[in-house]
């Protein structure tokens, strides 16, 4: 079928569609607005770059706790590197440290004051040991003695026992009482997991900071009865 033309409302014949506006752009026209704009980049992309960096250093903690996830309290292996696991833990934190440093602190102090530390903790043993992991948590409580088979204790005797059984544990009282000893272990391996997900060192990047860790150390050794020539 043809339609006549001019074909449709008459009225409408000589009426011109009106030109739609230019696109407008979202970018910052004005120089001031440039900079805000690019200000805001560069704070995106450190903060991007700081969460890469976090997430890099702390890549001790995520494998401290899968394998502490993995670790069963009913295999005696398991329990027996509890303590390895959390003093290898305690010396790796020393070096995520190193590598969190700022570019304007004083890097070569501070370097040698978390290694005086880090050579220290290897020394420390008993109550200097659970002293020094509660003072870089304060989520954890391993100095707690309420417990017949306390952290500190297990902690010093876990890794050298035949079996993890009461009658091996050296205790101060005659109580050998197995569900005890789970309690306590059980306790260990919680404390543990705090202290690996919110343990935070801090040191003091002075010849101060040093000769307090050089102390500590010397105390662990006269208590272990080092003694130097």
């Amino acid at each position: 079928m043809d339609f006549p033309k001019p074909w449709g409302n008459y009225l409408l014949e000589k009426i011109v569609d009106t030109p739609a506006p230019e696109t407008i752009s979202f970018m910052p026209q004005t120089l001031a607005w440039k900079i805000i704009a690019g200000i805001f980049v560069l704070f995106i992309c450190k903060k991007i770059y700081n969460a890469w960096k976090t997430y890099k250093i702390n890549a001790y903690r995520r494998e401290a706790l899968a394998w502490l996830e993995q670790c069963s309290l009913e295999n005696d292996e398991d329990v027996k590197q509890l303590p390895a696991l959390l003093r290898k833990t305690a010396l790796l934190a020393h070096t995520a440290y190193l590598q969190n440093i700022s570019v304007l602190q004083n890097k070569e102090n501070i370097q040698m004051t978390v290694q005086a530390s880090k050579t220290a903790i290897n020394a420390l043993h008993g109550e200097l040991w659970v002293t020094w992991l509660d003072k870089n948590c304060n989520k954890t409580n391993f100095t707690d003695k309420t417990q017949t088979y306390t952290c500190e204790l297990l902690l010093c005797q876990l890794a050298y026992l035949p079996k993890i059984s009461p009658q091996y544990v050296q205790v101060n009282n005659n109580d050998f009482s197995e569900d005890d000893l789970q309690i306590g272990v059980k306790r260990l391996k919680q404390q543990i997991a705090q202290w690996i997900k919110f343990h935070q060192l801090n040191f003091i990047a002075s010849s101060e900071g040093k000769e307090k860790v050089d102390s500590e150390q010397n105390k662990a050794q006269q208590k272990l009865g080092v003694t130097h020539d």
